[in-house]
Formats: C-alpha cells, structure tokens, sequence
C-alpha cells in the first residue's frame, strides 16, 4: 500500500466517524395517514359512501386479483375487470 493510499484510507476513515456524529441516525415517526389519495368526492362526514377511496396503505395486487376486486377499482367495470383477468 502506497503512501498515498494510505493517507486517502485515513481521510475517508475520519470522514465517516465525523459524518456519524454531526448526522446521528434518528427514527423518523410515521404518519398513520395515508401518503396519497385519489382525487374524487370526499366522503360524507356523517355516513356511509358509495365512492371507494384507493390509498398506497389499501393496494390491489393487479397480477393475482379477480374480477371482483378489480371493479372496486375507480375506473373499472366489470367488462374492463374481465378483460383484465
């Protein structure tokens, strides 16, 4: 190993132990909420709604579901679900 290799190996060394403490690893809290709704009408604050609301936490696996969960897909009727399928 060169001099300079070994002064290169220290620099980077003394990089990551002063990077580690000016930067300490923290966990982050999560948000319960979703990430992203789709934009549609909001659902009535008082009662039930026929609109299904497709967030990131609620996903359709698209490779593996049937006819049925594909219609509660906005967008998707029956005929598009089975052609899907």
């Amino acid at each position: 190993m060169t001099k300079l290799e070994k002064i290169l190996l220290a620099a980077t060394a003394v990089f990551f132990v002063l990077a580690c403490l000016l930067f300490p690893r923290t966990e982050a809290a999560v948000d319960a909420a979703p990430a992203y709704t789709l934009p549609g009408p909001s659902p009535s604050a008082g009662g039930e709604t026929d609109e299904l609301w497709v967030t990131l936490t609620n996903r359709i696996d698209i490779n593996h579901a049937d006819a049925a969960e594909l219609t509660a897909l906005p967008g998707v009727g029956s005929v598009t679900a089975q052609a899907i399928v």
